[in-house]
């Protein structure tokens, strides 16, 4: 096999995961950042409790994460079956926020006219 025919990034092939433009452009950073590490979990096939993820995001108590779960929540991205997290790729049919960044601009712009000058 030729490897000279592959793509190179960097170093070599390190595991990344990363949020939908749909989520990132919907909720907070913190939120967003929750989300990434919720997929990585998911990923690893690995349960974190909620300490691991206060660990994660740098606080000392899972409560302080669940304004981000809420969020999540709130847009479609995650939700809470028999106290497990389900982590969502695509939105609900019923999501009308942005789901691209000309779309998240063209919705500002909408708002605020004078934005656009």
């Amino acid at each position: 096999m030729n490897r000279s025919n592959y793509p190179r990034v960097g170093r070599g092939m390190v595991r990344y995961e990363a949020a939908p433009l749909w989520v990132m452009l919907s909720v907070s950073p913190n939120a967003a950042y929750l989300y990434v590490l919720l997929t990585a979990h998911l990923a690893e096939d690995l349960t974190p409790t909620g300490d691991d993820i206060a660990d994660l995001m740098g606080f000392k108590q899972a409560s302080s994460v669940e304004p981000y779960i809420q969020e999540l929540e709130n847009i479609g991205a995650v939700a809470i079956f028999d106290g497990k997290v389900v982590v969502h790729r695509d939105p609900l049919d019923s999501y009308t926020g942005p789901r691209s960044v000309s779309d998240h601009y063209a919705r500002r712009d909408e708002a605020d006219p004078r934005g656009s000058e």
